[in-house]
């Protein structure tokens, strides 16, 4: 097995490739994640392999078991991934009264066990090519992973996504292809809308003014789905942008930049 790159930041995506001598089913877990490896072939897989942004650092457990098609033999073989730690910023951000309501607990809960399942369905085919791009021209106000304190608070919590600043009224588009599989308003996250990329891989679109997709439609790199605002848990016109493998939101940069998370060439090619 091999997984490009070799040693991965927290907050990041790898690329995994597993082969067996035989044919065989082949599952992975990393860290407690269950990997969603699609087969190239009967003895070969691959898939991504997400980082959590609070992921333990140093050499952490990836286990591969692969089973006889026939079911009467399985194989496991476990192996050390070196985790390395992401430099995240802080900020502390205090909220007008009517937006603070929105920190409750049990409303933020509700929500996410709304759009969890979303996030959990996996399609097989990947529906995307090339690099992702931005979904607007805009200034990077919060970056991926920042650690946030609500009204001064000693807790705090990790910053899923890029918070791009720009004029309401903006436009948000596709990054790339997919299927729009959510699109409704939300408490926290005001005017929603979620995309399927295939492989596990969705993007979400947070605080918009309006949406401009249902749910079904297909969409290409380019296409309009929304337009920035400033709904739900915000304080000015901006655009949430999430990236999220199997659930872990991811850094969107990393998307952006290296085409080696899109493998189009075959099984093993670096």
């Amino acid at each position: 097995m091999q997984w490009n790159p070799q040693q991965v930041n927290q907050g990041e995506t790898a690329v995994l490739w597993v082969e067996t001598t035989r044919p065989a089913t082949i599952e992975a877990i990393f860290d407690g994640v269950r990997l969603g490896l699609i087969p190239l072939d009967a003895s070969r897989a691959w898939g991504l392999m997400p980082v959590p942004m609070w992921n333990p650092v140093g050499s952490r457990p990836l286990v591969v078991t692969a089973r006889a098609q026939d079911r009467l033999e399985s194989v496991q073989e476990v192996v050390r991934v070196p985790i390395e730690a992401s430099a995240f910023p802080e900020e502390v951000l205090m909220l007008p009264p009517d937006r603070a309501t929105l920190l409750d607990p049990q409303v933020v809960r509700a929500e996410w066990e709304r759009i969890r399942p979303i996030f959990e369905t996996v399609t097989p085919q990947r529906l995307w090519e090339g690099k992702f791009t931005w979904p607007l021209t805009g200034t990077v106000t919060t970056e991926f992973g920042t650690r946030r304190r609500y009204q001064g608070s000693q807790t705090y919590e990790y910053h899923g996504g890029l918070d791009i600043a720009a004029p309401e009224g903006t436009p948000v588009y596709a990054p790339a292809a997919g299927r729009v599989v959510f699109s409704d308003l939300v408490q926290v996250r005001g005017n929603l809308v979620i995309l399927d990329h295939g492989m596990g891989v969705h993007t979400a679109y947070l605080h918009m003014a309006r949406r401009d997709v249902a749910v079904g439609a297909e969409v290409q790199p380019g296409d309009k789905i929304g337009e920035v605002g400033s709904t739900g848990l915000s304080t000015g016109p901006h655009l949430h942008w999430e990236v999220r493998v199997y659930t872990v939101a991811v850094n969107p940069l990393q998307w952006i930049a290296h085409p080696w998370l899109l493998p189009d060439r075959e099984y093993g090619e670096q």
